[in-house]
């Protein structure tokens, strides 16, 4: 028993140590995120991104012993969830962080859960317990407040929070349409499909970029100019 209760809390913990270590990683993007497309086009990086993914994932697939192929059936719902999760998903969030600052995008799309939430209530019917919908209202408001002030100041930042709550909406349509599929096939199958599809659909808005095609020319170390900052700074002094 005594053992049992050990390898309990051991899983527990592992589980606690990938759930913050993705949180720290899901952060780090942002940051990354807003440096790259202040060097590159937002869709143009999104196309730049999956397309090396497309490469990466077969060689890794074979070396994990997981087979690509799936039914022709499910290729409609998969090319859809690549469309909603990469192509929809990214045009609004690359967009959204070009406007705002990183943290504010991060905030924004933390709501992603909640509003998950939520919509598993309205279209499938889920039970709720009152504390889930006490903690959803909260954690609205909390949003509410950081959003307002700056939106009415400011055109930009208004521009810039529908593009991150339209991120957030396309996340979770995608998810609903990738739940069809992710009994029948593993991860790698489901991920590569839906990028390829993803991909292929940001290529007519990366062309669409290409007047603003250039080679990168990110900025210096912070000791080298004020570029940093520029980029970096709280929202509210870089509008856009």
């Amino acid at each position: 028993m005594a053992e049992a209760a050990a390898r309990l809390v051991a899983r527990h913990r592992v589980a606690s140590f990938y759930g913050i270590l993705s949180a720290v990683l899901w952060g780090i993007s942002f940051l990354s995120t807003k440096v790259a497309v202040a060097a590159m086009p937002p869709m143009t990086l999104a196309a730049a991104q999956f397309s090396v993914a497309c490469l990466a994932l077969p060689p890794i697939a074979l070396l994990a012993g997981e087979d690509l192929r799936v039914a022709p059936r499910d290729m409609p719902i998969l090319a859809l969830a690549g469309i909603l999760g990469i192509t929809l998903f990214y045009y609004c969030q690359n967009n959204g962080i070009l406007k705002l600052s990183a943290s504010e995008s991060a905030l924004i799309i933390a709501t992603v859960p909640i509003v998950s939430v939520i919509a598993d209530r309205i279209f499938l019917g889920t039970r709720l317990s009152m504390r889930v919908y006490a903690g959803s209202l909260l954690s609205f408001a909390g949003v509410a407040l950081i959003v307002i002030g700056p939106s009415i100041a400011s055109p930009s930042s208004l521009k810039g929070y529908l593009y991150m709550f339209g991120a957030v909406i396309a996340w979770v349509a995608y998810s609903f349409a990738t739940h069809r599929v992710a009994g029948r096939y593993g991860r790698l199958s489901i991920t590569f499909w839906q990028c390829l599809y993803g991909t292929l659909f940001c290529l007519p808005f990366a062309l669409a970029e290409s007047a603003g095609w250039a080679a990168p020319q990110f900025p210096g170390p912070p000791g080298g100019g004020n570029q940093w900052k520029t980029i970096l700074r709280p929202a509210r002094s870089c509008r856009r």
